[in-house]
């Protein structure tokens, strides 16, 4: 991760807890550092993984070979019995962190900010699907989702709704981050856990790229994006 990458992904983690923190009422004067505190601990937090188990897969293998016998080729299949292990893991602040965090903000916006639940569920069940649509193999880096076409839907989704009346902007921010995590949570990573078998890797690492993973991120640079915009327009 380049130095100039990683001080952009600090300020923006930095910059989003300010603004939820300001949001749940903390003084302004203890913000920054408040924020500062759980930059550290999601930092410190991705050094660690939390095991789900292991599946053993098994595959027969053809493989052609020519013998030569008495001066006359042979072609003849062999057949190879292979197998292997594959561990799922989920990265402590790279999936769990935005998990946990999602879920209060879920409870928050449907029970204090009076957020129809239909309306929670719809904007993360269409983020899901769209996610799963994007999510691709990159290389180095396992499975992801092109990042500025994923925030550029969710941006907008966020804005159509706001645009179309009922929810606050309070909300709209909640709801961008908690909606994007678990959409990416499992649109990208558990609903392609089966193809993991393809690529017959030892571990697979949920939220494996700590806080730069697109379960933290991307919700993160859509709900500050979003609420520029709305800055803007209002």
């Amino acid at each position: 991760m380049g130095r100039v990458y990683q001080v952009a992904l600090t300020s923006l983690i930095s910059i989003f807890f300010i603004n939820l923190f300001s949001i749940f009422g903390f003084a302004k004067t203890i913000l920054p550092y408040f924020a500062a505190l759980t930059v550290i601990m999601v930092y410190a937090l991705s050094r660690w993984n939390i095991s789900l188990g292991r599946r053993e897969f098994k595959e027969k293998y053809v493989k052609p070979m020519v013998l030569e016998v008495g001066g006359k080729h042979i072609l003849q299949e062999v057949v190879f019995d292979l197998s292997w292990r594959n561990e799922i893991l989920f990265n402590i602040g790279g999936s769990v962190f935005p998990l946990f965090l999602s879920l209060i903000l879920f409870y928050h916006t449907i029970t204090l900010l009076s957020i129809p639940p239909s309306t929670v569920v719809v904007a993360a069940g269409f983020l899901t699907v769209v996610y799963n649509r994007l999510a691709t193999f990159m290389k180095g880096k396992g499975l992801g989702v092109p990042l500025a076409a994923a925030v550029g839907v969710t941006t907008g989704t966020m804005l159509s709704l706001f645009l179309s009346g009922g929810v606050s902007v309070e909300g709209i921010y909640l709801l961008t981050f908690s909606s994007s995590s678990i959409a990416a949570l499992v649109g990208i990573d558990i609903m392609n856990l089966k193809n993991s078998a393809l690529f017959r890797t030892k571990y697979v690492i949920i939220g494996g790229m700590g806080p730069a993973d697109a379960i933290l991120i991307l919700p993160i640079m859509s709900s500050l994006l979003v609420n520029a915009f709305i800055t803007i327009l209002t």
